[in-house]
């Protein structure tokens, strides 16, 4: 027997209505309704059962393939351009301050250091789903005499 899965040995003990009752319960799963037809098959027992079309697992819809048409193709491609253009510049945009500090941006205060303290602090928050955020936050003070 060409076609062959674990249920076609039990299946190959039945009699051709038990075969044909397999075919139409909705209580038995696919493979074992594919060995009843392959069995049925095998005794000349016409059936006209269709078994469903494998769906490919494998196949990821987001990715694009090689058989996709060039035209839509070609405009994903540029979808994902731009996406990731606007992306890099939104995040230069909110950055801006951190990235780029300029040499007149500063102030030049002259003296010595009288005193100076860290004051280190413990910061808590609760979300909206009650996980409570714990961080500490540290501040320099001095003073310039």
């Amino acid at each position: 027997m060409a076609n062959k899965n674990h249920f076609s040995v039990k299946r190959s003990r039945k009699t051709n209505q038990e075969l044909k009752d397999i075919l139409e319960s909705p209580d038995y799963v696919g493979e074992a309704k594919l060995a009843a037809k392959w069995i049925l098959d095998k005794r000349d027992v016409h059936t006209d059962y269709q078994p469903p079309k494998q769906v490919d697992k494998k196949r990821k819809p987001w990715i694009p393939g090689k058989k996709q048409d060039p035209e839509r193709r070609k405009h994903l491609e540029s979808k994902m351009l731009v996406f990731g253009i606007v992306f890099i510049i939104g995040a230069f945009y909110i950055n801006f301050e951190n990235l780029i500090t300029t040499k007149n941006a500063l102030t030049e205060l002259n003296g010595t250091i009288q005193n100076s303290e860290v004051i280190v602090d413990n910061v808590s928050n609760r979300n909206r789903f009650g996980y409570e955020a714990k961080s500490r936050r540290a501040t320099l003070y001095f003073r310039l005499m």
